[in-house]
């Protein structure tokens, strides 16, 4: 089965499995630029132009997420952003024109200009034509994603900027959806950097990072340990940096509701080392006292991505999809 299909499918068992790189535009989309507030840009997306079809696929261990893109895809930007995300890694990029080969959806793209791009996504009752049941943003690594309205016709705000925010950029945007959409600040469901990035949470090098992602890197360094490890793996693992990230998608059901979900990731970035021969007739000590030596297998360095959590936005929100099981994504391999 592709992996359009299996998006298709079952979007929130995909987003438990894959984690979601979004490309930032899509082709023969457009917005009308509304106004500007407080130096950045409203964008309103075009009716005509709000549908998308999305092609997946997956970066290969040990490339970078660019590497099977269409030519043309990536920006030089975006290529060197997109390069701290690992294999294993599900790109996606969207197109207007229909293709039966890919997965219909209504599409947010991000504003390189900086600013907010809004999307209202009408009812499914009384719709004409071919209704997408899904919902997908740009790729956020510290844009900020706001939902207004209610569950059959919501409407989407996304908000970022790749550098040179002056202030802080979670209230900039926050500030400016509610001057757009004419909500209080309490009525507007949101993901922001805060959640998915950086929440004050420090790791085991002592850099920011999320208390998901910190849960995530103890249970990675308990899962492989050297001396759990030794009989499972011709090699040993050793993990270097867990750098968490996100996706924001939509799922609609069949009455026409609309749920909104921000899936945190994480790159796991590691190195392989030859497994030692146990010595002196401790196993245990000499495992642990050996991989302290030990060099890394030269060329045997890699990054991958692995979701965390899918955590409900809206309605409601604070809930948690729970993953299948704490292992049950496919392991780190080399």
């Amino acid at each position: 089965m592709s992996l359009n299909t299996k998006l298709g499918a079952d979007p929130l068992g995909f987003a438990r499995k894959y984690s979601i790189k979004a490309g930032d535009v899509a082709g023969g989309q457009s917005a009308e630029d509304r106004r500007t507030v407080n130096g950045y840009i409203y964008s309103k997306m075009l009716t005509g132009t709000k549908i998308s079809y999305l092609n997946c696929w997956q970066a290969d261990l040990g490339k970078d997420v660019t590497m099977r893109a269409p030519r043309g895809t990536f920006t030089d930007e975006e290529i060197n952003r997109s390069i701290a995300e690992g294999a294993d890694t599900v790109c996606i990029t969207a197109q207007a024109a229909a293709d039966p080969a890919m997965v219909p959806a209504w599409f947010l793209p991000w504003d390189t200009r900086g600013g907010v791009v809004a999307l209202r996504i009408p009812p499914m009752a009384g719709y004409g034509g071919a209704y997408p049941p899904f919902f997908l943003t740009a790729a956020i690594n510290g844009c900020s994603v706001f939902v207004t309205g209610t569950s059959k016709n919501p409407r989407v705000f996304h908000g970022g900027k790749g550098t040179g925010v002056d202030g802080d950029a979670v209230q900039i945007w926050r500030d400016m959806v509610v001057s757009i959409s004419g909500k209080t600040e309490a009525q507007l469901a949101q993901a922001n950097k805060t959640m998915y990035v950086k929440d004050g949470t420090l790791d085991s090098q002592g850099l920011a990072t999320t208390r998901t992602a910190k849960t995530f890197e103890d249970a990675l360094n308990r899962h492989y340990a050297p001396w759990r490890n030794n009989n499972m793996n011709k090699n040993l693992i050793q993990l270097t940096e867990i750098r968490p990230w996100g996706a924001f998608f939509g799922i609609c059901s069949a009455g026409g509701d609309w749920t909104f979900y921000l899936q945190e990731n994480a790159t796991i970035s590691y190195q392989m080392y030859e497994k030692p021969a146990p010595e002196n007739n401790n196993f245990f000590d000499s495992i642990a006292k050996k991989f302290k030596k030990q060099k890394p297998i030269p060329g045997r360095s890699f990054s991958v991505s692995r979701p965390m959590t899918v955590r409900q936005i809206f309605p409601g929100g604070g809930g948690v999809a729970a993953m299948t099981s704490s292992f049950k994504w496919n392991s780190l391999r080399g």
